[in-house]
C-alpha cells in the first residue's frame, strides 16, 4: 500500500472511530460481551488478523489496549454486541461489598455475570470460573475425615478478592485455572445453536453434532494455545500404522475385547448379573501418554536395545506372557493368536503393571517406535469437557451432554486416517486413546475381582458385567468417575456345563 492510500485509510479509520464513539468499554465488559455472544478469543483474533489469541486476552484484562486500525473494528464489534446483549440487572446483596454473586455462588458456565455497560466508567469484576464439584460427587473414603478446612473464599475475604480484578481471578485451584475458556466455548456454542433453532433442543442437538469435528479441533487449538507442540503437524509414521489395502485395520492390536468368562469355571447355579456402563470412557482416556513427535525406531531391551523408558511413548512389538486366569480378562483382551504382536503404549504399561502385581510375567519387548511423551497433552481440553459435562448434568442440560459426547468420540475416531478431519493425522494417538480406555476398564474389573465380585463379561471399553454387591465398589451416577446400570439379567449354569 502506498503512502497516499495509507493516509486515506487512516482518515477513514479516524472518521469511523469518531462515529462509533472514541471510548472502548472497560476490559471486563469486553470479556462479558464476547462470552454472551458465544465467541472465543481465538475467533476474534482470527477475524481481526491477529497472530496471537493472547492479544485479545490482554485487551480483556486491561494489560494492553488495541491500536488502529484494529481498534476501530474491535470497538464496532463491541458496540454491536452491546446492543444485542445488554448487561443484566445487578441487585446488591445487603452487607456484601462485592455485590451480586458475591455470596460465594458461581454462575453456571457460560452464563453472563452482571457487568457494566459499554458506557460505564469502571470495570466490572471478572466472571469467576466454574466450581469443580468432583470432590462433592466422589465416593466416601474409607479413611476417617481430617479436620475441617476453612472455606476457600470466606465471606470476610470476598470483597477483597473481587477488588483484585484480573490478578485476583488467577488465585484459583489448578483445575479451575485451566478450564474457563474451554467451558465458555462449549456453552457459547450450545447457546448459539439453541437461539438459532428457536429453543428446539432436538434441532439444536443435531446441528451441534454435525459440527462436532471442527468444533473439537477449534477447542483443542484454544486449549493448546502457547503449547510447545503443534498438534497439526503430520510427522512421518511407520508403515505398520497405515491401513492395509482392502483392510479396515493396520497391524497394531488395541485390545478392545468381547470377553466372557468360561462357564466351566463357574459353579452350577443361577447368577444375578448387572451390566455396568462406564461414563465417558473415551473422555477419561484422553489422559494417556501420547508421543509428541516423530516416532523413532529402536530395538527393545530383550533384543539388546535400551531399557523401556516411561518418559517415552509409542508402539512396541512384544511377545506377551501366558495369562493363566480364566476368571479375569487378559490385558490383551480376547486375542488368541500366539506369537509376537504390535501393541500400544497403554497396553504395554498395563502388562507391566499386571506383572508387578503378580498376575503374569513381564512381556518380552523386541522393538519399538517411540518419541518423547506427555500425559497431559490433551488434559486441558479433557478437563474443560469434564467441567462442562458436570455442569450440564447438574442442570439437566442434555443438549450439552450429547454435544460433548459427539465431540470427544468423533475426535478419537477421526484423529487418524480420516477424510472428515484433515487437521490432525495421528493414528498412533487413536490407538493409544482407545487402548487407554480398555486399560481403564481392566483396572475396574480387577478392582471388582479383588473386592470379591465375579467378573462375567467385559465388552469393548465401557461395559462390565458383574455378580455381587457392586455398589460396595462403585458409585452410581453419570459423572465420569461413576457408573450407571445398563442392564440386569440372570444366567443359569448347569452341572457339567463348560
Amino acid at each position: 500500500m502506498c503512502d497516499k492510500e495509507h493516509d486515506v485509510f487512516a482518515g477513514v479509520e479516524a472518521l469511523l472511530a469518531q462515529a462509533a464513539g472514541a471510548e472502548l468499554p472497560p476490559p471486563a465488559e469486553r470479556a462479558r460481551l464476547r462470552r454472551a455472544a458465544g465467541l472465543t478469543q481465538a475467533q476474534i483474533a482470527r477475524e481481526l488478523g491477529l497472530k496471537r489469541r493472547e492479544t485479545v486476552a490482554e485487551w480483556e484484562n486491561g494489560e494492553r489496549e488495541p491500536r488502529p486500525p484494529r481498534r476501530t473494528a474491535y470497538l464496532q464489534l463491541l458496540q454491536a454486541l452491546a446492543e444485542r446483549f445488554p448487561p443484566p440487572a445487578a441487585p446488591m446483596v445487603p452487607g456484601d461489598a462485592a455485590g451480586a454473586g458475591a455470596n460465594g455462588e458461581h454462575s453456571p458456565a457460560g452464563v453472563a455475570s452482571p457487568a457494566n455497560s459499554v458506557s460505564a466508567a469502571a470495570p466490572a469484576a471478572p466472571q469467576q470460573p466454574p466450581v469443580d464439584r468432583a470432590s462433592a460427587a466422589a465416593p466416601h473414603s474409607a479413611n476417617p475425615p481430617g479436620p475441617a478446612r476453612p472455606p476457600a473464599n470466606p465471606p470476610s475475604t470476598r470483597a477483597r478478592s473481587a477488588s483484585r480484578g484480573h490478578h485476583g481471578a488467577r488465585r484459583q485451584l489448578p483445575s479451575q485455572q485451566k478450564t474457563p475458556e474451554a467451558v465458555e466455548f462449549i456453552t457459547g456454542r450450545v447457546r448459539a445453536a439453541l437461539a438459532e433453532h428457536g429453543g428446539d433442543t432436538e434441532a439444536a442437538t443435531a446441528a451441534l453434532v454435525r459440527k462436532a469435528i471442527p468444533d473439537v479441533m477449534e477447542l483443542l487449538e484454544i486449549c493448546r494455545a502457547g503449547g510447545r507442540y503443534d498438534f497439526s503437524c503430520h510427522p512421518a509414521l511407520p508403515d505398520l500404522l497405515h491401513r492395509r489395502p482392502g483392510r479396515d485395520a493396520d497391524d497394531v492390536w488395541e485390545a478392545r475385547p468381547k470377553w466372557s468368562v468360561d462357564a466351566a469355571v463357574l459353579p452350577p447355579g443361577e447368577y444375578a448379573v448387572t451390566a455396568l456402563d462406564m461414563n465417558g470412557a473415551y473422555l477419561s482416556a484422553l489422559k494417556t501418554h501420547l508421543p509428541i513427535g516423530a516416532l523413532e525406531h529402536h530395538l527393545g531391551p530383550d533384543e539388546g536395545g535400551p531399557a523401556w523408558d516411561r518418559r517415552r511413548s509409542g508402539i512396541h512389538r512384544v511377545t506377551p506372557p501366558t495369562w493363566p486366569h480364566p476368571h479375569m480378562p487378559s490385558p490383551l483382551g480376547n486375542r488368541e493368536e500366539p506369537g509376537p504382536l504390535w501393541i500400544t503404549e497403554p497396553t504395554l504399561r498395563l502388562l507391566l503393571r499386571a506383572a508387578d502385581k503378580g498376575w503374569c510375567a513381564p512381556p518380552l519387548i523386541h522393538e519399538s517406535f517411540t518419541s518423547g511423551a506427555s500425559e497431559g497433552l490433551l488434559e486441558k481440553m479433557r478437563d474443560g469437557m469434564v467441567h462442562a459435562r458436570r455442569a450440564a448434568l447438574e442442570a439437566g442440560d442434555e443438549v450439552t451432554v450429547e454435544y460433548l459426547k459427539a465431540m470427544y468420540s468423533k475426535f478419537v475416531s477421526t484423529a487418524g486416517e480420516s477424510n472428515y478431519n484433515r487437521e490432525i493425522y495421528r493414528p498412533d494417538w487413536v490407538h493409544a486413546i482407545r487402548s487407554q480406555a480398555f486399560a481403564n476398564l481392566w483396572h475396574k474389573a480387577e478392582r471388582a475381582h479383588r473386592a470379591g465380585l465375579r467378573v462375567l463379561r467385559v465388552m469393548g471399553t465401557d461395559e462390565l458385567h458383574l455378580t455381587g454387591d457392586w455398589r460396595s465398589v462403585f458409585t452410581e451416577g453419570r459423572d465420569v468417575h461413576q457408573v450407571k446400570v445398563k442392564d440386569a439379567y440372570t444366567v443359569g449354569v448347569a452341572a457339567g456345563e463348560g
